[in-house]
């Protein structure tokens, strides 16, 4: 069975990197270990599969997933309460400086 042999090329457009990023995570000790053939580095396809399977994100676990969205949906929901309630206050405490304003007003005009 004969293995595919990847040159720096094949591997800089598969990873979507540069050539010189490859370089630099190989020194890193981020890729597999390559193969010295003439004084080149090449890649067997196999090892660079299991790595990229490796690297790719964990799958989103769905109940968790569905927590935090109503977890957020519920704080949304209890910053619109709060905005609400402080804007009735504010409202309120409005009306009640303008009604106490006319009141005034009113004594002071009619001269009593």
């Amino acid at each position: 069975m004969e293995q595919r042999i990847l040159l720096i090329d094949e591997l800089a457009t598969l990873l979507r990197e540069s050539k010189s990023s490859v370089y630099r995570q190989y020194k890193q000790g981020k890729l597999p270990m390559p193969l010295s053939m003439s004084g080149k580095l090449r890649w067997l396809a196999s090892d660079i599969e299991a790595f990229l399977q490796s690297r790719a994100p964990p799958p989103v676990n769905a109940p968790t997933a569905t927590k935090q969205r109503k977890k957020q949906g519920q704080e949304y929901e209890e910053r619109q309460q709060r905005a609400e309630q402080t804007l009735q206050r504010h409202k309120l405490k409005h009306n009640t400086r303008s009604a106490i304003a006319r009141r005034y007003y009113r004594f002071i005009s009619v001269g009593l």
